[in-house]
């Protein structure tokens, strides 16, 4: 090491971007950030999330179908099923089908149901992993 550097000092590497490359970079990074977030929401919280959007209910039926299929909980995936039957005996009688609505805020005694599992879910602070492993008898020893 050269006398007068230290470990802690870096040399100052900066450049310049024009307008379209900052704005790529920019672009590059904020959808980097946000898969990384992806990746730490658990199922419960998408759950809710996809429960609480207005939209069409073949869009709900839709986006609870998929997160029925990443979820090994079966509470989860009993209660995302019963949802589902709800809303589509729901769009089979509406006649507006491309009213957006929040399940959520609707009547249906299921969602409220599935809405309070999640939340009790996430209020333990645990992995979908970790609630199934404790659940079948897993534990530290």
């Amino acid at each position: 090491m050269a006398q007068g550097q230290s470990l802690g000092m870096l040399p100052d590497i900066s450049f310049k971007m024009d307008g379209f490359a900052a704005a790529r970079f920019h672009r590059y990074v904020s959808r980097r950030q946000s898969r990384l977030k992806e990746e730490f929401v658990s199922n419960y919280e998408k759950v809710l999330e996809s429960i609480s959007e207005f939209k069409t209910l073949s869009s709900h039926i839709s986006s609870l179908g998929k997160l029925r299929l990443k979820t090994e909980d079966d509470n989860l995936v009993k209660g995302i099923e019963l949802v589902i039957n709800q809303l589509q005996i729901a769009h089979s009688r509406v006649k507006n089908k491309s009213a957006p609505v929040s399940v959520e805020k609707s009547n249906f005694q299921a969602a409220h149901s599935l809405v309070s599992y999640c939340r009790q879910m996430i209020g333990t602070k645990k992995a979908e992993w970790q609630v199934l492993a404790e659940r079948n008898g897993w534990g530290p020893k």
